[in-house]
């Protein structure tokens, strides 16, 4: 350990990767990155590095901070618990930010501003990492998928032919760059509409689509013929584990529609009466400590 011979009360460095290990307002070792005087990094456990903007490490050093899942690629940066939720260290910078909070690179260790923006309106759940970089494989159609979520929170998707390319490998890799290219789009748009409205944005969802062959009383629906008119009603309930269901059809029921809905009904509930729920069984772990505890 070297001391700085300018000022006997500067905290102390390892002569060899600079880190501050001795200074006593702190509870992690930290140095500033090389190359980047603006960006402070902070040692964890397990050796794992978080980076902050430099100016704002006064802030946050009184506590001990530690990598919530060490061992996994890269982790979550937290401080203990207060009222029994972690304290995070993105929170504790960024408060004013509308949650959830999103880490731009997909790196929860890097905390610097530039890194951290608001994850409302589903811009959290699109910044995730995908497999097969959101590109499935479509053996039958001979090409590969690429799929993403508009901005209205529809599916979409495009096929890239095999054909078409030099080889599968370059076929992949166009479709995963244009899925890219249009889903960075639809979370840049969201972006600017966001700050546009000073939070969250009023975003046009697509909503479900109507059904129109329910009957209006759980576990009963219409069934259409094939010239797209109600022929019937079913009725299905699974009790247990098992499928229970029966079928009335209009013309062999005088095509009394009101009587057979109440029959319906009524079948159900005698169902529910001659095959009561069972209680489900605990899972085998709490059986055997349940066991060992008698």
């Amino acid at each position: 350990m070297d001391v700085n011979p300018d000022r006997d009360d500067e905290p102390m460095q390892d002569a060899h990767e600079d880190w501050i290990f001795n200074d006593p307002l702190a509870k992690n070792p930290y140095r500033l990155k090389a190359g980047e005087p603006d960006v402070m990094e902070i040692l964890l456990n397990h050796n794992r590095v978080t980076k902050i903007d430099a100016h704002r490490h006064a802030e946050i050093k009184g506590k001990r901070w530690t990598a919530h899942t060490p061992k996994a690629e890269t982790s979550y940066v937290g401080s203990g618990w207060d009222e029994g939720h972690a304290q995070l260290l993105h929170v504790l910078l960024f408060p004013n930010i509308i949650p959830p909070r999103d880490h731009i690179n997909r790196d929860p260790l890097d905390n610097r501003a530039v890194n951290i923006r608001s994850g409302a309106n589903g811009i959290n759940q699109r910044n995730q990492p995908l497999s097969a970089g959101g590109v499935r494989k479509d053996i039958k159609g001979k090409c590969f998928v690429a799929c993403w979520v508009a901005i209205d929170g529809s599916g979409r998707s495009k096929s890239f032919r095999w054909k078409d390319y030099e080889n599968e490998e370059a076929c992949r890799l166009a479709a995963v760059a244009f899925r890219k290219q249009m889903a960075d789009g639809v979370v840049e748009r969201i972006s600017a509409m966001q700050k546009e409205a000073g939070g969250k944005a009023e975003i046009a969802r697509v909503g479900r689509r109507p059904r129109n062959n329910r009957v209006g009383a759980k576990n009963l629906n219409y069934i259409n013929g094939r010239d797209g008119e109600r022929a019937g009603i079913v009725a299905a309930i699974t009790i247990n584990g098992v499928l229970y269901n029966r079928y009335w059809a209009f013309a062999l029921h005088n095509n009394d529609v009101d009587r057979i809905i109440e029959e319906a009904k009524r079948w159900l509930e005698q169902t529910k009466l001659d095959h009561p729920r069972q209680p489900r069984k605990p899972y085998a772990k709490r059986q055997k400590r349940i066991a060992e505890d008698e």
